[in-house]
């Protein structure tokens, strides 16, 4: 577990570094099965440890730091899951576009055309991903 948390960190510098990430990258399948794979080898020696653990106190402390593993893991996946729909359901829900957003729609509206009179109501929300927002005009 640790050497696939050191290579995660190895990979987080060195894309910090190279300044990628700016933008939503590609899912790196190779990453989730490192990961997977370490977590399934965690859990399969959590179960085996746990069988025998009554017999030798190292193999209890081998279970206990098995089973905080897990748990620790667990917990960042739950958080990190719970941010991803927190910060999106808000947008599948159709948040409204900023105010300032807003102001320029209706500027570049009422000065598209001089035969335009006035503008009544401008409505602007999330419609996808990278932060797109779509125009109405009433």
């Amino acid at each position: 577990m640790g050497s696939v948390n050191l290579v995660v960190v190895v990979e987080s510098i060195r894309s910090i570094a190279a300044k990628e990430g700016d933008s939503l990258q590609k899912f790196h399948i190779p990453s989730i099965i490192a990961v997977a794979v370490a977590l399934g080898v965690k859990f399969l020696l959590f179960l085996y440890c746990l069988s025998i653990r009554s017999k030798s106190s190292q193999v209890r402390v081998l279970w206990e730091d098995h089973r905080n593993d897990l748990y620790i893991n667990g917990f960042g996946v739950i958080v990190a899951w719970g941010r991803t729909i927190y910060l999106e359901f808000e947008l599948l829900a159709g948040k409204s576009a900023p105010h300032d957003f807003l102001q320029l729609i209706i500027y570049k509206s009422a000065t598209f055309s001089e035969d335009i009179i006035k503008v009544d109501t401008v409505r602007a929300y999330h419609v996808r991903t990278h932060q797109v927002w779509r125009e109405l005009w009433c």
